[in-house]
């Protein structure tokens, strides 16, 4: 898994929601070593082996992504505090605290953030309180959860596996590094990464227990079992496969992407939006992408040349034509003695939030990426027609940096859409959304100023035309 965005903390590893195991343990006890024995059992009651499990994984994880390891692959488990403690080194490493301020103030000028709230104890405690192992692209090892039950185990380290091969062949840390500073790549990069893990571990995971169930050592009653375990009891899938699916699944094809959804603790939805998006939405992404490429089964292409827009991800044909690029500029200083402090793109994705403060990883669209439909655009999700964005933070004239007080900054949204009719729906709904917004209409173009002094906000929307 990873984190998202400029406050995507780019983390690589996979989620796993855990709503009942304390009060089924007794339950999960119970079948842990028919799971252990089902998936290969290794250690002994009780405790996982990381290094054996590792070993016994990596022939399947390297024969379903075509990537060999390059060289070994470390491995360590640790508890959750410990897990929470590193994934906070990461968020500071990735969004130093003078950055991070930036964009907390920037958060919650658009809505996104509480007044009162901490844009950092609001990440790590979401995803810190989900993740079920991750991949360090910078020390360069796999870590597994300490507390994740046995029977997730060998997924997730299949999920993790995935990350330890993409950073050996296409180098996690300097993608990270080219997408660092817009909001959208990111999210459109973790797509594809993640993705492609949730798409390996199902087909592996999948696979294991398919060929177990043919055998009939998988019974009804066992998967009943393990799902009311998992806290999946609802979930009326058709068959085993289904079932298994929909209990180890991060989202994809299969479908459980709108269980994942409702398992979630309800965070912040532009939150819960970006940790849903990149492994339901990446993981069909992806399965598309090689649905559609039967002739590369490595994804090297898609590597080659990544989607660099979550619009990209969210309607695949955009990527497929090669053609597509945002049609916008970035910002530049409107007010003389305004310093611009920030920048970044929301993209498809985030605008969602900021106009419906929804969670939603599909941005609206029920049906989600889709790759076999005509070149035609026919989806009529408001924001499908998405060309660009920008979104910028201003420092007034005489405040020190860092200084975010009322009347010190101002925030300014330019955006681009497909024609006239959509641009004024997207000025409509905004009005309606933020009531306090100096929202501007010219063309194919919204513009908006979220905060900043009256005169300042005057002089702003004077000077947005030159935004193009």
């Amino acid at each position: 898994m990873r984190w998202r965005h400029t406050t995507t903390v780019l983390l690589v590893a996979a989620l796993v929601c855990l709503p009942h195991l304390s009060d089924a343990q007794q339950e999960a006890d119970a079948i842990e070593d028919e799971i252990r024995a089902m998936l290969g059992g290794l250690g002994g009651a009780g405790e996982v082996d990381p290094q054996a499990l590792v070993a016994a994984e990596l022939p399947t994880v390297e024969k379903l992504t075509g990537m060999k390891a390059k060289g070994p692959i470390a491995v360590r488990m640790v508890s959750r505090d410990e897990a929470i403690a590193h994934i906070g080194e990461i968020l500071d490493a990735q969004l130093p605290p003078p950055k991070l301020a930036r964009v907390e103030i920037l958060y919650k000028a658009l809505g996104f953030l509480p007044p009162e709230a901490s844009l950092a104890d609001e990440i790590t405690s979401l995803f810190g309180s989900q993740a079920g192992g991750f991949y360090d692209p910078v020390g360069k090892e796999l870590v597994l959860l300490k507390d994740l039950p046995l029977m997730l185990q060998v997924p997730v380290v299949r999920h993790e596996l995935v990350h330890a091969l993409q950073d050996q062949h296409h180098d996690l840390s300097a993608r990270i590094a080219e997408a660092q500073d817009d909001e959208d790549q990111a999210a459109a990069l973790q797509a594809v990464l993640e993705g492609h893990a949730v798409d390996v571990m199902n087909r592996a995971t999948l696979a294991s227990l398919g060929g177990l169930t043919g055998a009939g050592d998988l019974s009804a009653g066992m998967m009943a079992e393990l799902m009311e375990t998992l806290g999946l009891e609802d979930v009326d899938p058709d068959g085993a496969l289904e079932a298994a699916s929909a209990l180890l699944d991060m989202g994809g094809s299969s479908g459980s992407g709108s269980a994942l959804a409702g398992m979630l603790p309800q965070g912040l939805p532009v939150l819960t939006t970006q940790m849903l998006f990149p492994y339901t939405t990446g993981a069909d992404f992806t399965a598309g992408y090689r649905a559609a490429h039967p002739d590369d089964p490595t994804c090297s292409a898609l590597y080659a040349r990544l989607p660099r827009t979550t619009a990209e991800v969210l309607t695949p044909r955009r990527w497929e034509s090669g053609t597509f690029v945002p049609e916008l500029t970035k910002p530049g200083t409107f007010v003389p003695g305004w310093k611009l402090e920030h920048a970044t793109s929301l993209g498809r994705l985030l605008v969602w939030v900021l106009l419906t403060n929804q969670a939603d990883p599909s941005a609206g669209d029920p049906q989600g990426g889709r790759w076999g439909v005509p070149i035609q655009d026919t989806n009529v999700v408001v924001g499908s027609g998405w060309q660009g964005d920008h979104v910028a933070l201003y420092r007034a004239p005489d405040t020190k940096a860092g200084t975010f007080v009322p009347g010190s900054y101002a925030v300014v949204w330019a955006s681009r859409w497909r024609d006239g009719v959509e641009a004024r729906e997207i000025a409509r709904l905004l009005r309606a959304r933020h009531d306090a917004a100096t929202v501007v209409l010219s063309g194919d173009r919204v513009f908006a100023v979220f905060a900043g002094p009256a005169r300042a906000r005057t002089r702003m929307i004077e000077s947005l035309g030159a935004w193009r």
